[in-house]
């Protein structure tokens, strides 16, 4: 399971909002521990199986490296898939599990001004 948070600006976070982070995560696990364990074959609870979890994971890595809205970083992940002919969930898979840095978005690179 994936917890997605996002936040309306860009950068680390505060020891505030870090401690409501921690609050909301701890929530969501007791729920989640109380949940109960779909068999692979029961659709019933098929919602709650997150197949896409690494999409929104390299989002907020592609957010937090290139200091883009949580949109903006998701254009960027789609417009790479979509140049170099990848798959979605692969190249998010590659991003969050195999360290794959994109390039700079045109205009925000140190040698764009």
């Amino acid at each position: 399971m994936a917890l997605t948070l996002y936040r309306d600006q860009p950068g680390p976070l505060s020891t505030a909002d870090l401690h409501t982070a921690q609050l909301h995560t701890d929530a969501a696990e007791l729920l989640l521990l109380a949940a109960p364990q779909p068999a692979e074959d029961d659709l019933t609870y098929a919602w709650y199986l997150p197949a896409d979890a690494v999409v929104h994971q390299a989002t907020g890595i592609i957010s937090y490296r290139h200091t883009l809205t949580t949109g903006q970083a998701l254009a960027l992940l789609r417009a790479h898939a979509h140049t170099t002919d990848t798959d979605l969930t692969t190249l998010a898979h590659a991003i969050v599990h195999e360290n794959l840095h994109l390039p700079d978005p045109p205009g925000t690179g140190p040698t764009d001004t």
